[in-house]
């Protein structure tokens, strides 16, 4: 079983990704690790050094890379919403959209360590503006999981066992 786990900057991908392999027994990727990993940039340094579109072409590169039979992968906020990538990601696995309340992307953001050269911590409004752009792509997801007030990683990777289970996609161990 292949899981793609996407959402904006600061939904959780990476945290609850990881829970969720943790709890499924998969392998655990991140995407913008594996970018870092294979080029030693990170994508903060390949969009400020080459630009977004040269980084999204690099980014696409390392998800067509990624083919593990079973795994878990947190995809970097904008990789459904270029090149198809969520056409790509429904064929190979089963995807999941994250999809925290405004305020608690902000909250996450804002005691992140993280430079994001595409989202300014000061423009606090763009992060409304960068949902609008993406929420179509990120809609295109199998399931959606929203929340609107804090909870931890380990029972939202629940709910989406819960989800898979629901929909026949997994079947826990005897």
């Amino acid at each position: 079983m292949r899981i793609f786990v996407w959402g904006m900057p600061g939904a959780g991908k990476t945290t609850v990704g990881k829970q969720l392999a943790e709890l499924l027994h998969l392998p655990f990727s991140d995407l913008d690790q594996l970018i870092q990993l294979k080029s030693g940039r990170t994508p903060a340094e390949w969009i400020v050094m080459e630009g977004e579109e040269v980084f999204r072409m690099e980014e696409k590169s390392m998800l067509l890379e990624w083919k593990p039979e079973n795994g878990v992968l947190a995809c970097g906020g904008g990789t459904p919403c270029f090149y198809n990538q969520y056409n790509i990601m429904n064929q190979q696995g089963i995807t999941f959209w994250l999809h925290p309340s405004l305020n608690l992307i902000r909250k996450n953001l804002s005691s992140s360590k993280e430079y994001r050269p595409l989202l300014n911590a000061s423009q606090e409004q763009h992060l409304a503006y960068l949902l609008g752009q993406r929420e179509q792509h990120y809609a295109q997801a199998r399931f959606t999981l929203a929340w609107e007030v804090e909870t931890s990683p380990k029972v939202l990777a629940q709910r989406m066992i819960t989800d898979l289970q629901n929909a026949g996609l997994w079947l826990p161990s005897r």
